[in-house]
């Protein structure tokens, strides 16, 4: 076998390995129903004056849909794999959305009026330990389908056919 083959397998087999971690650190790949989205975004009022940050951002449509709504949106991604087909969603629709390829929960989010998280109720208080410090007061936090224990929603949707978002 040439050198190359190897090389190439090595990088998957890395590559892999990275995303299973990215599973194991905030949650596995499980696609937020756009209806969801939606309903996230309208309770938390997102508009241009926004700066949107989606922590495991997966495919990127959090990022994609607060950009089409005019809002600053960032996302951070773990696993190559769903970075490299977020960047390419983003890429497709001409989105002005960015994704980064970056562990959300060591990101800098002091930026962010809106933060987008749906994640495991495991990781969640370590999300919470490390970014909501880093917040301004009045900075929104939505949650889809977990909620984030010992705190009390400002208010809830539930969307049909989807799992409740939480606006803190």
């Amino acid at each position: 076998m040439s050198f190359a083959f190897w090389l190439i397998a090595f990088l998957f087999l890395a590559a892999l390995a990275l995303t299973a971690y990215a599973g194991w650190r905030g949650a596995p790949f499980f696609p937020t129903p756009m209806r969801a989205v939606t309903a996230a975004l309208d309770l938390a009022d997102v508009g241009m004056a926004d700066v949107v940050m989606d922590i495991g951002a997966g495919d990127g449509r959090v990022v994609q849909m607060a950009a089409e709504r005019g809002a600053r949106a960032i996302g951070f991604e773990l696993s190559p794999f769903l970075w490299v087909a977020g960047v390419l969603r983003l890429l497709i629709v001409r989105s002005s959305g960015r994704l980064r390829f970056a562990d959300g929960f060591r990101a800098d989010v002091s930026s962010a009026t809106v933060l987008f998280l749906f994640l495991m109720p495991r990781t969640m208080p370590s999300a919470v330990d490390h970014l909501v410090p880093q917040l301004k007061p009045g900075t929104r936090i939505l949650s889809y389908a977990f909620p984030i224990t010992e705190w009390t929603p400002a208010r809830t949707a539930k969307p049909p056919g989807a799992a409740t978002v939480y606006l803190y």
